[in-house]
This record gives structure tokens, sequence and C-alpha cells, in this order.
């Protein structure tokens, strides 16, 4: 049964605070990183991209990129994961969704660099080691035929928002 699995890299964050009052856990999206997170994920829309689960990292940042998401595309909740933690491995992703996946959901997964690269070559190689480079508030759409997350999933589109604001002549990425 065919599935799509979105990848979205969360939007861009403020900078570490001289002060020390946040961590790099609390760094919280910046203007920009909303408004850009908001864009892509609105094109999603508008190519009538089905989500029907939408898992975070526990960070900050991409917690706020996940509930945009969940926003725009009336999703009701935002689930988090330790699998979406930096530094985790796509064969922890493989496990998530094989534990949480129905069969026909759609899924999208909220997370860091370089973990959504490795995560979006290993859906569509099935290798360790290979790398895409996914842009802050990236969004990539792999389609599977079967039930599997590792390889061979078919690349559908990976989404910048630079490339997002061509479907919204007029507005600003």
């Amino acid at each position: 049964m065919e599935w799509h699995l979105y990848l979205l890299r969360h939007g861009i964050a403020a900078d570490y605070a001289e002060d020390g009052s946040y961590n790099d856990s609390m760094r919280p999206l910046t203007d920009t990183g909303r408004h850009r997170t908001r864009l892509v994920v609105r094109a999603l829309e508008k190519m009538d991209g089905k989500v029907d689960r939408i898992f975070s990292s526990p960070y900050l940042r991409a917690k706020q990129t996940a509930e945009i998401a969940a926003d725009v595309l009336g999703v009701e909740t935002v689930e988090e994961s330790h699998s979406l933690y930096p530094g985790s491995t796509p064969q922890e992703l493989e496990a998530l969704l094989r534990d949480i996946r129905q069969p026909g959901e759609n899924v999208m997964l909220v997370g860091h660099q370089p973990h959504m690269s490795m995560a979006l070559a290993w859906a569509i190689s099935g290798q360790n080691g290979a790398m895409m480079d996914m842009k802050k508030a990236g969004l990539a759409n792999v389609r599977f035929g079967g039930t599997t997350f590792r390889g061979p999933g078919m690349l559908e589109w990976l989404l910048t928002p630079k490339w997002a604001s061509f479907i919204f002549p007029g507005e600003e990425w």
C-alpha cells in the first residue's frame, strides 16, 4: 500500500543567547524561520499533500516548526519522539515508523541537520553514510510502495523556502 513520508528540517532558529539564558535545545524559531516554515508547509498543502501524523524532535525549534505544520495542515496533535533528537540514526527512525505507522498513513518527521538529510538518503537508497543537503525549513516528500522506511523510496520532490516562494508569487521567502 502506497504511503508518503515527509521530512521537514526545522526553520531558522535564534542564535545562542550571549548571557546563556537558553541552551541549544531551547533555541526558538526566529520570525523569518516561522515565515519560511509556513511558506513551505502551505506549498505542501497547495500540492494536496496529506499528512496524518506529525512527529517532532523535543527541541523547541523543531516543536515550533511541527506546530506550524500541524496548524496549516489541520493535524490535531504533534507527537514528540526521542528518535528525532540530533544525532539519532536512520535505523531509529525506521524502528519508530515500524512501531507507530498504520497502513496507508502518511507521516511527517520534523528534526535537525544532518539527521534529516541522512534519513532522506536512507529512505531513498537504504544506505548509511549517504547525504542529501536539506536547507532550514526544507521539506522532502518520499513515496513508498510497501511498509518499510528503508529504501527504495521514491523522492518525489525536495522543496526549499526559496522554491516554495515561486508557488506564491509576490510573497517574500
